[in-house]
């Protein structure tokens, strides 16, 4: 994947969104990267009581792979990233498959409305 792709990853409060910013960033290639994390409004901004280990956490994989962080409030999570995504001309979204409480409805919403843009669920 040697072309120059920009990329955007979307992280939740969870370590293993390491994975997903290494995965953006084999994409982006030097076409540019942004990590992006949407709390919704009122909410703590990384969840628990561990927030200020949680947000240090994500600024360090960011730098480490050369991403811009992106830290958004939203009760529209989808609307947030469909609106960043075509603020920012991105041309893939690397995100997780989710847990049992994640709708069903984000990729799908996604995809609905951004349909050139590559969606890569890891």
């Amino acid at each position: 994947m040697k072309n120059q792709k920009k990329t955007m990853v979307c992280v939740t409060v969870q370590k293993t969104c390491e994975q997903l910013i290494l995965e953006g960033a084999k994409r982006s290639s030097g076409g540019g990267l942004h990590v992006v994390h949407v709390a919704r409004s009122g909410d703590k901004l990384l969840g628990g009581g561990t927030e200020a280990e949680a947000l240090e956490f994500l600024f360090r994989s960011a730098q480490q792979y050369g991403a811009e962080m992106n830290m958004l409030r939203s009760n529209d999570v989808v609307g947030t990233i469909i609106k960043f995504a075509k603020q920012n001309a991105v041309e893939c979204i690397v995100m997780g498959k989710g847990g049992a409480d994640t709708r069903v409805a984000l990729p799908e919403g996604i995809r609905d409305a951004l349909p050139d843009v590559q969606l890569v669920i890891v």
